[in-house]
């Protein structure tokens, strides 16, 4: 059966639930660099539940990053 969750409004397929921080890691983004924000369900995610916040299929993932500009 083919899992799914919509990761910033695209539908991306995976494998297994996996924590915030196991995800951001396979989306080759450091779980510890700053400026990242991350919402499953339109809930925001404290960074300190990252570890422990499990992403399932079906759940709609928001990551946003905080850019400078001007």
């Amino acid at each position: 059966m083919n899992q799914t969750i919509t990761l910033n409004g695209k539908v991306l397929p995976i494998e297994r639930e996996m924590t915030i921080a196991e995800f951001l890691s396979q989306q080759g983004i450091s779980p510890n660099e700053k400026g990242i924000a991350v919402a499953i369900n339109e809930a925001v995610i404290n960074r300190q539940a990252w570890e422990r916040v499990r992403i399932k299929a079906n759940d709609s993932v928001e990551i946003v990053r905080a850019t400078q500009g001007g």
